[in-house]
């Protein structure tokens, strides 16, 4: 599988870089940085146009992202309600088990790699 790189970067925070990768499917937002201030507001944005253009799952991949793990479930909150409603799959792959933990509480599917 290949996958093709959207934009690089598609936005970028002062604390925060996103990359969004497309492939069989699936869009691939990936954090790079910190995740604070209008790093939230370039997150929301990111996924807004990546579950307008999804026919499957949308993936962040935040094990780069240095982030509260209340701040990045809240950010995603409307991106998972959007999510429901296009009947696509939102899923968030972290190396941090706070996070993990506050993704679990705001009921949102997430992975963690160690």
């Amino acid at each position: 599988m290949s996958a093709l790189e959207v934009r690089a970067p598609v936005r970028a925070a002062r604390w925060l870089k996103t990359r969004m990768l497309a492939a069989d499917g699936t869009i691939t937002v990936v954090l790079e940085g910190r995740l604070i201030g209008s790093g939230v507001d370039t997150l929301v944005a990111e996924l807004a146009e990546a579950l307008e253009l999804c026919c499957g799952v949308v993936i962040v991949e935040a094990t780069a992202c240095r982030c509260d793990g209340d701040t990045l479930a809240s950010a995603l909150g409307d991106a998972a309600v959007a999510a429901r409603r296009a009947r696509c799959g939102l899923r968030v792959v972290t190396a941090d088990i706070d996070v993990a933990i506050a993704l679990d509480g705001a009921g949102i599917s997430r992975t963690v790699r160690t």
